[in-house]
């Protein structure tokens, strides 16, 4: 799911093995916003672009707000404490004409 979350737009991603990813205070969004249109499923893979941070208000600091949520026997979401579940996670580097580069270490001259 995509669409206008309180400040800014927030995504849900099912990953559909019990696990779902939640994104929000997003300037905007890349995946079709499923508030304005019929829900229809959309994928995404690792790497994919789904949205751009924002801040909550002009000249804030940008931040992204990220929740991991595993579903209980009755199917619900609940969110988890993601932080054991990164570590194991695989970092995978995207970068698009709209990302940019990550800065370069600068060498001291002696």
């Amino acid at each position: 799911m995509a669409g206008r979350l309180g400040h800014g737009f927030g995504i849900i991603i099912n990953h559909g093995n019990g696990w779902a990813s939640h994104y929000a205070n997003l300037q905007s969004v890349v995946a079709i916003r499923t508030d304005l249109y019929r829900p229809r499923a959309q994928y995404v893979r690792a790497g994919d672009t789904i949205g751009y941070v924002g801040a909550r208000e002009p000249g804030a600091f940008k931040s992204l707000h990220f929740e991991l949520w595993e579903s209980d026997r009755s199917r619900v979401f609940a969110p988890v404490d993601a932080r054991p579940h990164l570590a194991t996670w695989k970092l995978v580097e995207h970068y698009d004409a709209f990302t940019p580069a990550p800065p370069m270490a600068r060498s001291e001259a002696a």
